[in-house]
């Protein structure tokens, strides 16, 4: 790799980020969980008003204020989704909680389609790898417990647990991949915009990137390509916002 690419990799990247994350952004953090919580009490008093309104007869009141927690919730959701992908922008770029929540949004509208399909098919490989690791835990367990059926009277209740607590520790695990996934997305997107911003920068990748293709086989990415001809050799994302430390940016 070429030096003025090149990063000191710490000797413990987890406490490093770790460290980064509680001096410098700690507070775009709190910023994303505060506006969160901002919509979340709201639709918690409603719903707590509803339950004690059972007893009462207006029938317009209980739907109006359904149509708001229906309304808060999914304004919550989107919330939640955008703040897990702003705090993404933040560790690789070093922006404070707003200028990497305008980013992120601009990476997800430009991209909707793509980001939908990979959120999907990303999804539905998950849900499968999670049902077949509590599928094959609770067939081992069955195997296991077949000498115990006499002396137990409700024999799948056991198995039944079991597969939930399975299915619940694979979510657990494969969130890891999950949010890999949509950070790696992310990513191709950032990178395809400053390419545009900056053609010359693709000659740089080839001196860092082996590969036999040409500078366009290294842009190939979910969003579009760029092809661009050789030429000089520019200084690495010049004129662009990249920042190059790899282990969450310290702030701009």
């Amino acid at each position: 790799m070429s030096r003025r690419f090149a990063s000191p990799t710490p000797r413990s990247p987890v406490m490093c980020s770790l460290w980064n994350l509680v001096r410098y952004h700690l507070g775009s953090a709190a910023l994303g969980a505060f506006i969160i919580t901002l919509v979340r009490i709201p639709r918690y008093i409603i719903i707590w008003t509803l339950a004690r309104m059972r007893s009462v007869e207006n029938l317009i009141v209980k739907k109006i204020l359904a149509v708001f927690v229906f309304i808060l919730g999914c304004i919550e959701k989107c919330l939640r989704y955008i703040n897990y992908n702003v705090y993404t922008v933040i560790s690789y770029s070093g922006f404070s909680f707003c200028p990497a929540a305008k980013m992120a949004v601009n990476h997800l509208l430009d991209n909707a389609i793509d980001v939908a399909t990979v959120n999907t098919v990303g999804d539905l490989v998950l849900f499968l790898t999670k049902c077949l690791v509590a599928g094959a835990t609770t067939i081992c367990a069955f195997f296991r417990l077949e000498e115990l059926w006499t002396s137990l009277s409700h024999p799948w209740f056991p198995l039944v647990i079991l597969f939930i607590c399975s299915y619940q520790i694979a979510n657990c695990f494969l969130s890891v991949y999950e949010m890999t996934i949509d950070t790696i997305m992310l990513c191709c997107a950032e990178e395809l915009v400053l390419l545009r911003d900056n053609p010359e920068a693709v000659q740089q990748f080839r001196s860092v990137v082996p590969g036999k293709g040409g500078a366009a086989e290294l842009c190939d990415c979910p969003f579009g390509s760029i092809s661009q001809s050789p030429s000089s050799i520019a200084p690495p994302y010049k004129g662009t916002n990249f920042h190059k430390t790899s282990w969450m940016a310290q702030p701009r």
